[in-house]
């Protein structure tokens, strides 16, 4: 099992939750896909995910048009579900089109599915449990601005999917983007509770084959529980020596999780430097545990780069072990800790940080304090 899929955390990221559903479904519960597979009926060829073949998968539009939100009025079963399949494909090439997409699919998606829902008859049939899935991916992409009562709903309904009977790998990838959109939220404590929510309920089912996902679950409720509480750190840093983070206490430290082949870890990258430069000298840190495996080239980068602070990295093809305890899976993913060694933020970043800094350690400029 390789686990969930590194997101690299870029504009377009929310979208790419969207993505890690059919990743999941080609990684996780290929026995059960393939048992549902073997029982559909021989005529469906509609569905990819679902048991499909590739040959009648819609080829992606190259350019977001406003006929691909708009369903025909007398869209039989098999125009709806080419119209999910289309929608789905389309990968946006500008912000702009992002946006736009974000904005318009999930109504195009439930117009669809509740095409087909009034359609189909027969409940078992893919074409229906599709449309189904549909609905609750649409429920999962809006939980964020659902109301506290939807929230709760949505939440229970996908841990009652993950516990049920027949298992669907897809399912997961509905959990995974629950907690992601949740993640957004100012308050990360009901994230936590919903990540650990849904690990105990895929560890019930107790298949060998889910635990990296039951145990990668569980470290995403771990670091959302941070706030006010100490962390731990562990890794090598590039000369292969053991990092000690006890030789940090009574300091503010940053610690920045990020790769070299992450454009908004690059861009970030001018700002955590000057800081550093204007606080480093009272007390400011900056630990960065980094995910690339071309070692060359992250060596060149930080040469380059002149960074100055400790990089951790544990070699090519191994993994940081503070990045697998604390379910790192997006980047970059910045954790700011104050002297006493207890998380204050998981968002200082940008002109954020110089905030949080002068919150922490006094401002940089001592006459701006009056």
């Amino acid at each position: 099992m390789d686990g969930f899929p590194v997101v690299r955390r870029t504009c377009f990221q929310p979208l790419a939750v969207i993505a890690i559903i059919a990743i999941l479904a080609t990684t996780w519960g290929r026995d059960a896909s393939a048992q549902r597979s073997a029982s559909k009926p021989a005529s469906d060829k509609n569905l990819v995910e679902f048991g499909t073949s590739a040959d009648s998968k819609p080829a992606a539009p190259a350019k977001l048009t406003d006929e691909m939100f708009r369903l025909p009025k007398d869209a039989t079963t098999d125009q709806a579900l080419q119209f999910i399949l289309r929608l789905e494909e389309f990968q946006p090439n500008t912000e702009q089109e992002f946006v736009e997409l974000e904005r318009r699919a999930p109504a195009a998606y439930r117009a669809a599915a509740a095409r087909i829902l009034e359609l189909e008859k027969d409940t078992s049939s893919e074409a229906y449990q599709l449309a189904k899935y549909t609905l609750m991916m649409v429920r999962a992409m809006e939980i964020v601005t659902a109301d506290e009562a939807e929230k709760a709903k949505i939440v229970a309904d996908i841990e009652k999917l993950l516990t049920q009977k027949e298992f669907h790998p897809e399912d997961v990838g509905l959990a995974l983007m629950v907690c992601q959109q949740l993640e957004s939220l100012p308050d990360t404590k009901f994230a936590s509770v919903t990540y650990k929510r849904f690990s105990d309920a895929l560890g019930s089912r107790k298949d060998p084959n889910l635990a990296t996902a039951v145990q990668q679950l569980s470290a995403s409720s771990r670091r959302l529980a941070l706030i006010g509480s100490p962390i731990q750190v562990q890794g090598r840093t590039l000369a292969g020596k053991p990092f000690d983070w006890k030789a940090y206490r009574g300091k503010v430290v940053l610690i920045d999780f990020w790769a070299t082949w992450c454009g908004p870890c690059v861009k970030e990258m001018p700002n955590v430097k000057q800081y550093y430069s204007a606080y480093h000298d009272r007390g400011f840190e900056v630990v960065g545990i980094n995910v690339d495996e071309d070692m060359d080239a992250l060596k060149e980068f930080l040469k380059t780069n002149d960074v100055p602070w400790v990089t951790l990295n544990e070699g090519a093809g191994k993994r940081n072990p503070t990045v697998d305890y604390y379910g790192i899976y997006s980047y970059p993913t910045t954790i700011l800790v104050d002297r006493t060694g207890k998380v204050v933020s998981f968002e200082a970043r940008g002109k954020q940080l110089g905030q949080w800094l002068d919150k922490l350690i006094g401002p940089e400029n001592p006459r701006a304090a009056r």
